[in-house]
This record gives structure tokens, C-alpha cells and sequence, in this order.
């Protein structure tokens, strides 16, 4: 059987004329920059359906944001103390003591102390999360919809209470669970203890098996899945429309830093999260083999402060540079004026190991070579690919070999190196396009609701 994921489909089969539908995105964040939710709310809205996203509220972004296509993007609170059977005063006070204790503490502290803390954290996780299903369901009632797609483990619980509302009752409304990654193996829940790493998994497999359908990212993880759950999820990878400079090559990273058009650039774009490999990726710039490349890191996170300090550092030479993170919508434009993009995930937890960010398939959209941890699903991807290589994996943990793997790309002749940026554009649209992506979730709608998408 061909796989529809990983197997050239220039164009799909006709299908027969969307039904018009009513679908809500549910998302555990604002949403800002969760480029898969806009990918397919965006396409859906433009086959003629109704689409809602419900967020969380978060600071200097609208309540209320209508994109161009008609999707609507609701966001709402979020708060713990919201669900708290206390008087408002109350549970304000408790709401911010819970938030307080539950932020990570000094790392010498001794391990009850922490898992103390790891519990706290998760409870304010659950309250958070079940807070914006209170408020979700006020704010949509009214309109309901026939699908719900919950995107991640967070965003489940409220997908459900959704489904179950007056407005929408179980006959009508269908759920659909993305598991971006295994919620048991994240790293919150890793750090408790192993009872209730099990209640959680447990959770989520019950979750899964009630939910209408599950899709995933990755083949390998479709396969934990099934292991795990017996439940077979269909495979949507992040994979990117097809993109084209207008004119010449973007420069926009050069521009923004004040680069010669000449000066290599690195880019790792995306969370300033632990595990994201970028400390070491920071030390891989001051191996001479690296030259006068440089380093840029365009986003945001909890480690901000930290990669401040090392990109200032003598050691680093001025050529390490922090940007902020930019729209969606001009992100590829972006990542066009690097030369190498670098996903160094550090091999931690199984759902790093597993993984296949979006990084991946913009990069390789955007013409960009990809050095990448050694992980077999990424090792398929690119270094497997039978038309060639799309870049290098390296162990992530090394940061000499993470800069051998970089300066192996940088030092290739000049014609080598923009035939490999033609192949990654190539294999991109070919294999991993977002058109036989968005073509396996509408079978997935239309298996579930009976009605064609």
C-alpha cells in the first residue's frame, strides 16, 4: 500500500463538494504562533466552513482576531482560581499562591521539596485547563459545532466539555484528539513520581480510545500510539505549502542584524524551551571549524535570559544574536535568509526523541539545508531521502559535533550547496507537502461525520 504521507502525490483525487460544517479548534495557548491550528483552520475556512478557534487569553494580543479567510480566534481566561468552590476574594488569594509555589524552585532542593513543587505545577495546569473549559463553553455555547479538534493533551479536557454542551450534544458533535506528542512522557509529568506518571498516561489513553479519531505528526509516533492505546491515529505531518521568494533570495536576517550578504548564517527558530539542545548549540559557534559564521536564534521562551548571557559572552564573539519571533505569515521569508537551520533537540525524553518539529518542514519548504539530532524518524527524512540529502544529523549532545555536522554544509562548493537548497524546496512540495496533508484530514472528517469536507 502507498503512503500517502511520505509518497509523491502531485495532485490528489477529485473529492466530491465540501458540505458546509461547523468545526472549533481548541488550543491550550494563545495561539499566536501555532502555525499547524493556522494551516488547517485557514484551508477549512477557505472550502466554505465555518471555523472558530478557541484560545487562551494572553497579554497584548485581541480578545477576538478575525484572519482574512474568516476564522474567527476567541480567546479566553484561563485562571485556576476561576474554578475554585471559594468566594471570589477567596480564590483569587488562592489561585496566586498556587501559581507562586508551583513555579520551579532552586535545583538544590532536596527531592520531596521538588516533587512537591512538580505536583503544585500540575494542579495549576489542571485548574488552568479547566478554567478555560468553563469559560470556552460560555463564550461559544450558543453556536456550538459538528467537530471539535483539540489540539494536544491540554487542549482535550475542553474539546470534551465542548462536545458535551447543551448546544452540541454527543449525537451531533464529533472530537478529534491531535496528539502532537505522548502527554505522559512531556517533561512536567516526567519529573513525578511513577504512580502518577501512570494515572496520567492511563488518562490519556482512556481519552484517545473516546475521542472520534486521533491524528499524530510522524509515523513513529502513530506507532507508540497504537502500542499504547490500540488506537491507530491517522499521520498529518507539519508539512508546509509550497513557497517561492518573490525575486531574489530573502535577506531579511542579514538586514536585520546589520550582516555583510556575505555572512554565513545559522538559524534555529522557535521556543526558548530546555531539551531544545540550545545551550549546546551556543557552544558548538566557539569551535574554530565554525569560522566567522554566525548564530542566530529567532524566538522567545523561559531560557531567553540564559541564551542572553551566552550569546554576550567573550567566548562567543559577537556572533551569536538573539531576534524576537516574527508572524507566521512572513516566517519563511525568515528562515530563507539562513544558510543551515539547526534543530539540536537533546535525546532526554521519548517525545524529543519522536519528534519532527515544524522547523523541519519549514526549513526544508524554504530551501534550507537541516542539521538535526540523529533521531531515526529525522534520520529518514534527511538523510534517507532517496533523492539525496537534505542536510546532516549529528549526536545533539556533542556541540563539536554539531559543528562539524554545520561546517560540513558551509564548506560545500557554491553550486553544490544551491542544488541542495533546490532539494529540500524539491522533496518539500513533493513528499511532505501541505496539500496531501490537508488531503488526510478532510478523509478523517469525512470518516467520522459521514459528510464529505
Amino acid at each position: 500500500m502507498t503512503d500517502r504521507a511520505t509518497s509523491p502525490n502531485p495532485r490528489p483525487a477529485a473529492r466530491a463538494a465540501a458540505v458546509a460544517q461547523r468545526v472549533t479548534f481548541v488550543l491550550p495557548t494563545t495561539g499566536e504562533f501555532d502555525s499547524r491550528t493556522r494551516r488547517m483552520s485557514r484551508d477549512l475556512a477557505r472550502r466554505g466552513h465555518t471555523v472558530r478557534v478557541v484560545a487562551r487569553r494572553g497579554p497584548d494580543i485581541p480578545d477576538v482576531e478575525v484572519t482574512p479567510e474568516g476564522v474567527v480566534i476567541a480567546r479566553v481566561p484561563a485562571e485556576p482560581s476561576d474554578v475554585l468552590p471559594l468566594p471570589r476574594a477567596l480564590r483569587l488569594r488562592a489561585g496566586a499562591w498556587l501559581t507562586s509555589i508551583g513555579r520551579p524552585g532552586d535545583p538544590s532542593e532536596a527531592s520531596v521539596v521538588r516533587s512537591l513543587r512538580e505536583v503544585i505545577r500540575l494542579a495549576v495546569v489542571v485548574l488552568r485547563t479547566a478554567g478555560q473549559a468553563r469559560t470556552a463553553r460560555a463564550a461559544i455555547e450558543a453556536d456550538g459545532a459538528d467537530l471539535y479538534h483539540a489540539m494536544g493533551f491540554l487542549g482535550l479536557p475542553v474539546g470534551r466539555r465542548l462536545r458535551t454542551s447543551a448546544a452540541a450534544p454527543p449525537d451531533r458533535a464529533a472530537l478529534v484528539y491531535d496528539a502532537r506528542d505522548l502527554y505522559g512522557e512531556s517533561n512536567n509529568i516526567a519529573r513525578l513520581p511513577g504512580l502518577l506518571r501512570r494515572v496520567f498516561g492511563n488518562l490519556e489513553r482512556g481519552w484517545a480510545r473516546d475521542s472520534d479519531g486521533v491524528v499524530t505528526v510522524n509515523e513513529s509516533l502513530a506507532g507508540e500510539f497504537e502500542r499504547r492505546w490500540d488506537v491507530r491515529p491517522a499521520v498529518v505531518m507539519n508539512g508546509q505549502p509550497r513557497w517561492s521568494p518573490d525575486g531574489a533570495r530573502p535577506n531579511r536576517l542579514r538586514q536585520a542584524l546589520g550582516l555583510s550578504s556575505r555572512a554565513q548564517i545559522v538559524l534555529y527558530h522557535g521556543g526558548f524551551m530546555p531539551d531544545r539542545g540550545l545551550p549546546q548549540l551556543v557552544e558548538a559557534f566557539r569551535d574554530p571549524v565554525l569560522g566567522s559564521a554566525h548564530l542566530v536564534l529567532l524566538g522567545s521562551g523561559a531560557m531567553e535570559a540564559q541564551l542572553r548571557a551566552l550569546a554576550a559572552a567573550p567566548e562567543s564573539g559577537g556572533r551569536v544574536h538573539l531576534l524576537p519571533p516574527v508572524p507566521p505569515d512572513e516566517l519563511l521569508d525568515w528562515v530563507a535568509s539562513a544558510d543551515v537551520s539547526a534543530m539540536p533537540n537533546q535525546p532526554r525524553t521519548l517525545n524529543e526523541r519522536l519528534s519532527t518539529p515544524n522547523k523541519l518542514f519549514e526549513s526544508l519548504a524554504a530551501g534550507v539545508p537541516v542539521v538535526s539530532s540523529d533521531f531515526a524518524e529525522r534520520r529518514r527524512i534527511i538523510v534517507e531521502e532517496p533523492e539525496g540529502f537534505l542536510g546532516a544529523v549529528c549526536d545533539p549532545t556533542d556541540p563539536s559535533a554539531l559543528a562539524a555536522a554545520i561546517a560540513g554544509i558551509l564548506r560545500l562548493p557554491a553550486r553544490e550547496r544551491a542544488a541542495l537548497r533546490e532539494r529540500c524546496r524539491r522533496v518539500s512540495a513533493l513528499r511532505y507537502g501541505w496539500e496531501q496533508q490537508l488531503e488526510v484530514l478532510l478523509d478523517l472528517y469525512g470518516a467520522i461525520t459521514g459528510r464529505p469536507w
